[in-house]
């Protein structure tokens, strides 16, 4: 993989070392971290149901002779 990816351009490019960055600031963080959980602000209301109650259709029986 080293001549695959081409490594050996990015040394012999830079003397034969591989280039070295300054590593990045890191962004000052407050004192404080804010909590993980917090309770949910909103109380929970029911879903509203639209459905009409029908009456239950039933078929005639038919009474057997004995």
């Amino acid at each position: 993989m080293y001549h695959k990816r081409g490594i050996w351009a990015i040394k012999a490019k830079h003397g034969g070392v591989f280039p070295r960055h300054q590593p990045k600031a890191a962004p000052s963080s407050s004192a404080e971290k804010p909590p993980k959980y917090h309770p949910a602000e909103d109380v929970k209301h029911p879903i509203p149901n639209r459905r009409k109650h029908k009456p239950t259709k039933l078929r005639s029986q038919s009474i057997p002779d004995s």
